[in-house]
């Protein structure tokens, strides 16, 4: 990027305290840590720092500007700043926001779409960026970037030479994603889902939709839309809000542009079916857990297609892809098969996790679920966990083991109605127990909210188990 000072001073509000409005940005930091020389650090705040406290850091590290919100620790520097110009401003959240919209702004893109929904989002966009990995006119946004500091840094990769870009867009709160929206000014939306996820912030369904409906208030008429038509709760939505001028749907049950017909599993996981777009038809299969993942292709084809590109290169990016880390990734343990969905967790992707794993033991070993809270559910906190437990018994899910204050709900209910269940405190001791009841043919299911941190439970049962099968070889050899 290349913008000059006096352009940010244009459209974002505050004092230049020193430097020279002729001044060019071409880069944009928030963290000193990785900060370059001659990037431009902007101090931001959060609930556990300040940036303003790192900014003899920033001009240490040589930076060619600061925008800041403390005037205190701004005058602090005030003399040390010779070649560094100083921008005081209220919000330098905003202040972030409102230069990568002005960034976006001069940017000649042709199309830009952002992906928003309950679930899916990332591995949408993962499904998109393996397409069109090699095409160096577009961009697909880094990492899991979607929120209003990780959207500007994003939009800051974007340069002249891109024609295309995809960006990945989040919610925690009101306001949010209309805000995203605006600063981005995409020429496509979409809207994979609406579930659960962080309906403990809204209060109810209604305020949730509310918030989901953002994208629709923020979007431009000329726009186009594309939304899940198997989603109840997006047609709700629809119902009770302006529409862009031009859709494009995708499903599995209900009739759309987009759609997969002929489902059937492939071994050893995954699925094979009829991708069909239009009046066009061509096979094809997606290696990865969870026949749910089948709607996210789907959306990611729509978003292709709109891109120009054929069905049949759609078809055959969507056989090459692969889950990313702890989102549907399968792996294979001394016999046992792991299946790592611990990325995040609503009751809706819970409950389409388990399904998934039940299809996928059909015919093989036990099923096993290991199961931790589900995070910022607010009220529906008891009722979505005994939901969540009455699924695993209504699966048919052989063992459920649980973790966390929340996750005992689960169990509960599940030893309500029968079914075998075990809650812990700890993870070492949910280890310990899984360890002495797994065999091999088993396959055992993670999925817990991020803040859980089940990476860790993974790697300590896989631990004990390789400890376990060592030990086991030592004591054949002694005989």
């Amino acid at each position: 990027m290349e913008i000059l000072l006096e352009d940010i001073l244009s459209v974002v509000n505050g004092w230049l305290i020193r430097g020279d409005k002729g001044a060019r940005v071409c880069n944009i930091s928030t963290d000193t840590r990785t900060l370059k020389r001659g990037d431009v650090f902007v101090a931001l705040r959060g609930e556990r720092f300040d940036g303003n406290t790192f900014l003899e850091q920033a001009l240490a590290k040589g930076a060619s500007g600061i925008i800041a919100s403390d005037k205190h620790r701004v005058n602090k520097i005030k003399n040390k700043a010779s070649r560094c110009w100083l921008f005081l401003v209220k919000d330098t959240l905003k202040a972030l926001g409102d230069i990568s919209a002005l960034w976006r702004r001069k940017l000649p893109l042709e199309n830009l779409t952002v992906i928003a929904g309950s679930a899916g989002k990332t591995t949408t966009k993962q499904m998109i960026a393996s397409v069109v990995a090699e095409r160096q006119d577009i961009l697909v946004s880094y990492a899991n970037y979607n929120n209003l500091i990780g959207v500007p840094l994003n939009l800051f990769r974007l340069n002249h030479t891109h024609r295309v870009a995809v960006l990945e867009i989040a919610m925690n709160e009101p306001g949010e994603l209309y805000r995203l929206v605006r600063i981005t000014r995409p020429t496509q939306g979409v809207l994979i889902n609406i579930g659960t996820a962080h309906i403990g912030k809204f209060g109810s369904e209604d305020g949730l939709l509310q918030a989901k409906g953002e994208l629709l208030d923020a979007i431009s008429d000329g726009a186009l839309l594309i939304y899940n038509s198997d989603c109840k709760l997006t047609k709700k939505l629809l119902a009770q809000k302006r529409v862009p001028n031009r859709t494009m749907t995708f499903g599995i049950n209900s009739p759309a542009d987009v759609m997969a017909t002929d489902i059937k599993p492939r071994s050893p996981y995954g699925y094979r079916f009829t991708l069909t777009i239009g009046k066009e038809q061509v096979p094809t299969e997606l290696s990865i857990f969870g026949q749910y993942n089948i709607e996210n292709a789907l959306c990611s084809a729509c978003v292709l297609y709109t891109l120009g590109i054929g069905i049949n290169e759609i078809a055959e990016g969507l056989k090459r892809f692969r889950a990313f880390s702890l989102r549907s990734e399968v792996e294979e343990v001394c016999g046992i098969t792991f299946i790592k969905d611990c990325y995040n967790a609503s009751s809706n992707s819970v409950i389409l996790a388990l399904k998934g794993l039940k299809e996928f033991c059909r015919g093989k070993g036990r099923s096993i679920a290991v199961l931790g809270d589900m995070r910022e559910q607010g009220v529906f906190e008891t009722r979505l966990h005994r939901q969540v437990g009455d699924v695993c018994v209504d699966a048919g899910i052989d063992v459920v083991i649980t973790i966390g204050k929340s996750a005992r709900i689960i169990a509960e209910r599940v030893m309500e109605r029968g079914g075998n269940s075990s809650y812990f405190k700890e993870p070492e001791e949910a280890v310990g127990f899984l360890t002495d009841i797994i065999h091999p043919g088993d396959t055992v299911l993670f999925k817990a909210s991020r803040l859980l941190q089940f990476e860790q439970i993974i790697e300590r049962f896989k631990q004990a188990l390789m400890n376990r099968e060592l030990a086991a070889g030592s004591t054949v050899r002694a005989k």
